[in-house]
């Protein structure tokens, strides 16, 4: 059929109608998901882990993402994020012979914790500084990781 001027398009919606609402994914897009790639790190007094393994971390990239964690030494498959949310205090606290708020950048009042329950390696636990850099703990060590 070939359209004439004379013709209207038709019209499925009225204008007053509001456009449905389409449904959330279940699992909104994190702020963490994404490459990091490990460029610095800090050493407790007494650690479980040496500074040459620390030393040899770091370089390393790993990947956070809905599906998988892929670590240093291994991927995990449909990983298990557990978030909380950490006072100042408490992290401050916890982290106090390696950082503060303020070296971190961090003007806020808290921060965002997060654990992969499923993953035994670096990156499992991890603290959210910005949308661009994260602070990972393992055994002693506090890594700093920027987004690739």
């Amino acid at each position: 059929m070939v359209k004439t001027e004379a013709e209207e398009p038709k019209v499925t919606k009225k204008a007053t109608e509001k456009p449905k609402a389409t449904k959330k994914p279940e699992q909104a897009q994190k702020s963490y998901y994404g490459s990091f790639k490990i460029t610095s790190f800090k050493m407790a007094r007494i650690s479980a882990m040496f500074n040459e393994e620390a030393e040899a971390v770091v370089g390393k990239t790993i990947e956070f993402g809905k599906d998988s964690f892929k670590g240093i030494q291994s991927t995990v498959k449909a990983p298990n994020y557990k978030e909380s949310v950490e006072t100042k205090e408490k992290f401050e606290e916890d982290f106090k012979e390696f950082t503060t708020f303020k070296e971190l950048g961090r003007k806020a009042d808290q921060i965002t914790a997060v654990e992969i329950t499923n993953a035994d390696e670096i990156g499992r636990i991890f603290y959210v500084i910005d949308n661009n850099t994260i602070a990972i703990y393992q055994d002693g060590a506090l890594f700093t990781a920027v987004r690739k």
